[in-house]
């Protein structure tokens, strides 16, 4: 099992919750006239995302998967109701098991994690229709500097020690001496209480919020649009869209500032360097 796969079967991700509706509100309003009948989430963890899929898409099948037994174990427990949603246990990193049959493929917050994402990217085009489309999230590097500073300090401070336990104390005392190099309210708001010895589902869910961003036994990738344009193009993909971004315009003042105008990608990098958002929504289809 490697690290990463380790690390979700120990801390399921998301313990609660559903990434505060963000398929919902974000991306569904963006991609409801694709109306797929057929959909995978690939990367699931405990299927809050999935859930809200198939609230979404109430014709459509969809079907989770993911490598960690206990988040899937999670998923399948919590949302055994819903009717047109099923679950199974598939690793990315293999050859996926399915034909030339999806219109409708979800990654949220999964590819960063992954060596060679080209791998995976060539099994989504392998498996969705022609007219399909992809909706991936990846971290993107712009707000990522003060969190890799904290990650190297815990690091340095903890030793080869690779324990969450150690790796939170360390945390604690950087955030008490040096407040000013963490610069993350969501940390803020959910470190004030936290008791790791408290097993409560709000507890918890504070915990695994922290873990997922501080504690992770390896880095992972980061990605401008510039840099995942071009991976999505090696893997045989067009990026139609960067959602966070979709129909927005710069103001005319940086226009003006332009030699000549500046294209789609030009202007969505330009918003991700002033912006500097945590990751981006990207929308492909085939090339």
């Amino acid at each position: 099992m490697d690290p990463i796969q380790n690390f979700y079967t120990e801390h399921p991700y998301p313990f609660s919750g559903d990434h505060n509706l963000y398929f919902e509100k974000n991306i569904y309003p963006k991609v409801k006239e694709l109306n797929p009948k057929k959909i995978l989430d690939a990367g699931c963890g405990t299927g809050g995302t999935s859930a809200c899929i198939a609230r979404c898409y109430p014709s459509a099948e969809i079907l989770a998967i993911d490598y960690s037994k206990t988040a899937l174990e999670i998923a399948k427990k919590r949302h055994q109701e819903i009717k047109n949603l099923s679950f199974d246990e598939i690793n990315l990193k293999e050859p996926l098991p399915f034909q030339q049959e999806y219109d409708f493929i979800n990654c949220h917050g999964v590819l960063h994690y992954f060596d060679d994402p080209v791998f995976v990217l060539k099994q989504f085009r392998r498996i969705l229709k022609n007219d399909g489309f992809v909706h991936l999230w990846l971290f993107n590097p712009y707000a990522r500097r003060g969190i890799d500073d904290v990650i190297e300090l815990e690091r340095i401070l903890a030793g080869s020690s690779n324990s969450v336990s150690r790796r939170i104390q360390a945390f604690k005392a950087i955030r008490k001496y040096y407040t000013g190099i963490i610069k993350d309210e969501e940390a803020d708001r959910y470190w004030e209480d936290l008791d790791i010895n408290d097993e409560s589902e709000n507890n918890r869910f504070k915990y695994t919020r922290l873990a997922n961003r501080y504690f992770l036994p390896s880095q992972p990738y980061y990605y401008s649009v510039e840099t995942a344009s071009k991976m999505f193009n090696e893997a045989g993909f067009k990026l139609e869209k960067v959602i966070d971004f979709a129909q927005r315009k710069l103001p005319n003042e940086l226009l003006s500032s332009f030699e000549t105008p500046p294209t789609e990608e030009i202007t969505w990098h330009v918003f991700e360097v002033l912006e500097q958002p945590f990751g981006l929504s990207y929308l492909l289809k085939v090339m």
